[in-house]
């Protein structure tokens, strides 16, 4: 008898924390009314409410992996990492977290590109930034953003001027046979 008490307990263990979403959302409320009055010349970014946003989408993921919001709150970290606090190892990290815990949910996709782009354009380790690239196209080759990866893997390691050229002339090439 007490040893199906105790299961059932434990089959029944909170999937999140109301408190815990409420506090999230609480946080992006205010980085949202930041991010606006930034907009309109009236503040700076704040990086301390952008840390706490980013520590507590990983708290989360931490505390409940699987609650349905943990892989899109780890892909908003990873982009807050990336975009507004310009940690990029850390936002490696999460987007990496997220692609492999949850390869089949909407954000995987995307979360591998940015891996691969990050060691690309801001960590410049193009050996890891080609493997990711790599296998970002093996593992969706139909992804929006696939063009982009062969794009960036056909361009890696080259100078900006050159990247730019590839640009003009991809272009070019493109207004010739669509004239002919």
């Amino acid at each position: 008898m007490a040893l199906a008490l105790v299961t059932a307990v434990q089959g029944c263990k909170k999937v999140s924390s109301r408190q815990d979403l409420d506090n999230i959302h609480g946080l992006e409320k205010k980085t949202e009314e930041n991010r606006m009055q930034v907009g309109k010349g009236t503040a700076k970014l704040d990086q301390q409410l952008l840390a706490d946003l980013g520590a507590a989408y990983v708290k989360f993921a931490d505390q409940y992996p699987d609650a349905p919001e943990t892989p899109e709150f780890l892909f908003r970290a990873g982009e807050l990492y990336s975009n507004e606090l310009n940690d990029f190892t850390k936002a490696i990290e999460i987007f990496q977290r997220n692609y492999e815990k949850y390869p089949e949910h909407e954000t995987a996709g995307n979360a591998l590109f940015f891996v691969a782009y990050l060691y690309n354009n801001s960590v410049h380790d193009l050996i890891k930034a080609e493997k990711y690239y790599k296998e970002f196209l093996e593992h969706y080759p139909n992804h929006k953003m696939a063009q982009s990866a062969k794009f960036e893997l056909e361009s890696l390691g080259m100078p900006v001027d050159a990247v730019f050229e590839k640009l003009m002339g991809n272009d070019s090439s493109a207004k010739d046979s669509g004239s002919r």
